[in-house]
């Protein structure tokens, strides 16, 4: 009986041992295994140097964030982009407005028309998304999302805003969501390599997590 007594402690000792061993070494599983079809997808034959009108565009981005400015999940994921952006200023973000609706359509002129303004007069993201999740139609034309704009500034200015190169600016942004086949905000394409979504992410931060482990895989 008395070594039955010791060995049923020292059973529990070396179980709850084992327990601590098996839960350490879960946490020292890297965050980064990530599943190639089920947290993103690697896209084929979709680099714009073989897209006609997208061959003129620049280099091609680390990080391309697709969006709609009435998206909460969008304006999350716009929040941990602009951290990450500032914690590693080197890679190249950007940002293409989605046009899946046509009452979107007016709210890609926003990104369009900011792209032309200097840059201590562009409106900081958060101000837009703020509105347009609140009341989306106070931007349902390219000349009221202007007067939105204009009226932002500490002083009423006359933008010079060149009309044919919004049309054109918003037609390049329906053309790259088509490239890659974007069908839901938010997505960011890695390096016009890979594809990650929301139902893919399932959180902002796991999302930029995600993004974070492919660029170390270029």
């Amino acid at each position: 009986m008395f070594r039955i007594v010791i060995l049923r402690p020292l059973k529990v000792i070396i179980l709850c041992l084992s327990l601590v061993v098996c839960q350490l070494s879960l946490a020292e599983e890297p965050a980064d295994s990530f599943i190639e079809n089920t947290d993103y997808t690697k896209l084929v034959n979709t680099h714009t140097a073989d897209s006609g009108e997208l061959s003129e565009l620049d280099p091609i981005s680390h990080i391309e964030f697709f969006y709609w400015y009435g998206c909460k999940a969008c304006a999350q994921v716009e929040s941990v982009l602009s951290e990450y952006q500032q914690q590693h200023p080197d890679v190249v973000i950007r940002r293409t407005p989605v046009v899946l609706r046509p009452s979107w359509r007016s709210q890609a002129y926003l990104q369009a028309i900011t792209e032309q303004l200097e840059a201590d007069l562009q409106p900081q993201s958060p101000a837009i998304y703020s509105q347009c999740i609140s009341d989306c139609s106070v931007f349902q034309s390219y000349e009221s999302g202007l007067n939105w704009l204009n009226a932002l500034t500490s002083e009423q200015q006359d933008f010079r805003i060149n009309q044919d190169r919004v049309w054109q600016t918003e037609k390049m942004y329906r053309n790259r969501a088509d490239l890659f086949s974007i069908g839901k905000v938010p997505t960011i394409i890695i390096s016009e390599t890979y594809k990650v979504d929301a139902n893919q992410a399932h959180t902002s931060a796991r999302m930029l997590e995600i993004v974070d482990f492919l660029l170390s895989q270029e």
